[in-house]
C-alpha cells in the first residue's frame, strides 16, 4: 500500500470498527465517501476512498477471506449533484508544462526545485516517484540514466534522460542530513517541509501561472509529446509509462488551439481539393473546376 493510500485508510477505519471485510457493500463504500469529504468532488471520492477500500477487499478475496467487491463508477448524475453541493465545477482540465514554463521557473527556483521540475517534464516521472529516487543506486548519471521506483503496476526500470538534466542533477549542492543524503532531490515527500510553499514562490518570483507539480511535470510530458511534437500516442506511453495510449490522450494531452486551427485545416483541405488532378471515367487527369463547391470563407 502506497503512503497516500495508508493516510486515507486511517480516517476510514474508524469509521467502520470492527466491520467484517464480507459485510462492507459498494454503497456502504460510497456513502462514507461522502460522509469524509462532503464538500470534496467525485473524483476526490473515489480516488480517496473507493480505490483503497476495493484493494483491500479484493485482495483479501485472493487469499480466500471474502468476497470481491465491485464498485460502480459515478457517473454523470452524481457529478453533476455533488458539483451543484458544493458550488464548485470538477473535472477541469489542468493546465500543462512547457518548456518556457519550465525554463523560467529554474531560472528563479533554487537548484533542487529547478532540477526536479525539469526531471519530470522530460521524462513524464510521478512525483512520488521522482521523491523516492535514492542517489545510491537509482543513479547513473555517467551514462545519463536513472532508475525509477515503481509506480501504479509499472515495476521499477532504468529510463534514459537529457544531458542538461543529468547535470542538472550532478550540479546539486552537497546535500546535509542523513535523509537528505539518501534522496536525489532531498525532500521524502510532497507533505515534506515547506516544498509546496517554496514551489508556489518560484512560481511568483518567475511571474508565471502557478502549475502543481503534477500538471507542470506529467501534464507538460504529455502535451508536450502528443499536442506540440506530433509523437505517436504509442511510443509516447511507452516512454511515460502509462497504461494504454487511451489513458494518455483522455488525460494528460491537452489541446492548445481553438477551434480556428480546425476551420483552417478546412480550409486548406478544401483548396488542396479544388487544384489536385483527379481521374474522371475516361481515365483522364481533370482539375476541378474553381467555380465547383462551396469557396473558402
Amino acid at each position: 500500500m502506497s503512503g497516500n493510500d495508508a493516510r486515507y485508510m486511517a480516517r476510514i477505519l474508524p469509521e467502520w470498527g470492527d466491520t467484517r471485510l464480507r459485510d462492507i457493500t459498494p454503497r456502504m463504500v460510497k456513502q462514507l465517501a461522502k460522509k469524509l469529504y462532503p464538500m470534496a468532488a467525485v473524483d476526490t471520492w473515489h480516488r480517496q476512498v473507493v480505490v483503497p477500500v476495493r484493494a483491500i477487499i479484493n485482495a483479501a478475496h485472493e487469499d480466500g477471506l471474502c468476497p470481491p467487491i465491485r464498485i460502480k463508477a459515478y457517473t454523470k448524475n452524481e457529478r453533476v449533484a455533488q458539483d451543484r453541493a458544493r458550488g464548485k465545477d470538477s473535472g477541469q482540465k489542468k493546465r500543462p508544462g512547457s518548456w518556457d514554463w519550465v525554463l523560467r521557473f529554474k531560472e528563479h527556483a533554487e537548484p533542487r526545485l529547478g532540477a526536479m521540475a525539469l526531471f519530470m517534464f522530460t521524462t513524464g516521472a510521478r512525483v512520488t516517484q521522482t521523491m523516492e529516487m535514492k542517489r545510491k543506486g537509482d543513479l547513473d548519471l555517467f551514462r545519463k540514466r536513472v532508475r525509477l521506483p515503481a509506480a501504479k503496476g509499472h515495476p521499477a526500470q532504468w529510463i534514459d534522460i537529457l544531458p542538461e538534466v543529468a547535470a542538472g542533477i550532478g550540479a546539486l549542492p552537497k546535500p546535509t542530513g542523513k535523509l537528505d543524503q539518501e534522496r536525489v532531490f532531498y525532500w521524502a515527500s510532497q507533505r515534506s517541509g515547506d516544498f509546496y510553499r517554496k514551489w508556489r514562490q518560484a512560481c511568483k518570483d518567475a511571474g508565471i501561472e502557478y502549475l502543481p507539480p503534477h500538471a507542470a511535470g506529467r501534464h507538460g510530458f504529455g502535451t508536450e509529446m502528443i499536442v506540440r511534437q506530433k509523437i505517436d500516442p504509442a511510443t509516447a506511453a511507452r516512454d511515460g509509462r502509462w497504461s494504454s495510449p487511451k489513458v494518455l490522450l483522455d488525460t494528460y494531452a491537452h489541446a492548445e488551439e481553438g477551434s480556428q486551427s480546425v476551420q483552417q485545416a478546412f480550409r486548406d483541405g478544401l483548396n488542396d481539393a479544388r487544384t489536385k488532378p483527379v481521374q474522371g471515367k475516361t481515365g483522364k487527369a481533370r482539375k476541378v473546376a474553381e467555380n465547383k463547391g462551396p469557396r473558402s470563407a
